[in-house]
């Protein structure tokens, strides 16, 4: 195989190689189909390579820490201002999964949730070997992409010397008037964020895992339009469209999100929230 330049970064995933050049091109093969998940991308609009087109000086322009496959074939790249990109070969674009702003006002920055345990159903264990190169379990969720992604961003954060002014500010921020559900919804909107980015990455024990936090946050804030949206789009019912669109929409998934069934997804939601309305009619009956 020969490319443009020197190959500057490799990595292996399984039957997936990745290859980045010294131009910034990046190239996914399947060495056991000997063909490519879609053709070669380059990072400059990650590099932000424009930027110093923009205004009269010279801007810096972030580095890459390290690009790495997923069992998907999904490239993950971090770059040294602290963002985390994935390609999504849907749709032929990078997407920005990790951030700055996640880290100084979630809940669940760096942090897991293992009273989620307790929900998982015994299909799990039936699993197939499929994601034995990234396995992601309750006990080793710190092994998965999204994490990696996070801890990259905070040592980024720190080495920029932001993190303690960032923190401060936020700090007020929240104590000030009006500005009560303020940290609520950033930790929210962090969840969400991780879902969308486990199912764009195929990360299959990820997004369930997730998804579970995700579900456990919505009952225990009571937000119920949030809810009927996110039950709306498990039963595959998303916003009453006609069904004759939905069923020409379905892109090959049918049944299964990442890797899971619709139905036990569902099952598992209900179940979640199910539990925080018990414990929150507990808790009312207790004072």
């Amino acid at each position: 195989m020969i490319l443009e330049a020197q190959p500057v970064i490799m990595d292996c995933r399984g039957w997936w190689l990745m290859c980045v050049s010294a131009v910034g091109m990046v190239y996914i093969w399947n060495l056991k189909t000997m063909s490519a998940p879609h053709p070669p991308i380059s990072v400059a609009p990650i590099l932000d390579v424009a930027a110093h087109t923009q205004g009269p000086h010279l801007t810096r322009s972030p580095g890459i820490v390290f690009a790495r496959l997923n069992s998907e074939g999904r490239v993950v790249v971090a770059m040294s201002n602290g963002e985390g990109y994935v390609y999504n070969p849907m749709m032929y674009i990078w997407q920005r999964i990790s951030e700055l702003w996640w880290s100084v006002g979630s809940q669940y920055w760096n942090t897991t949730d293992s009273s989620v345990s307790n929900i998982r159903s015994s299909a799990d264990s039936a699993s197939s070997s499929k994601e034995k190169y990234d396995r992601v379990s309750i006990e080793n969720i710190s092994a998965g992409i999204i994490p990696s992604l996070e801890r990259s961003t905070t040592n980024q954060f720190l080495l920029q010397g932001r993190a303690f002014y960032l923190q401060r500010l936020i700090k007020a921020l929240i104590s000030a008037e009006g500005y009560e559900t303020f940290e609520s919804s950033v930790s929210v909107a962090h969840l969400e964020n991780r879902v969308a980015a486990a199912r764009i990455m195929g990360a299959r024990e990820e997004f369930k895992i997730y998804l579970s936090m995700y579900v456990k946050r919505l009952g225990a804030e009571g937000l119920k339009g949030k809810i009927e949206e996110l039950l709306r789009s498990l039963t595959g019912d998303l916003i009453g469209e006609d069904d004759d669109e939905e069923e020409g929409e379905k892109d090959g998934e049918g049944e299964m999100i990442c890797g899971w069934k619709r139905e036990d997804l569902l099952k598992e939601a209900v179940l979640i929230l199910g539990k925080s309305s018990i414990a929150a009619r507990t808790g009312e009956m207790g004072c």
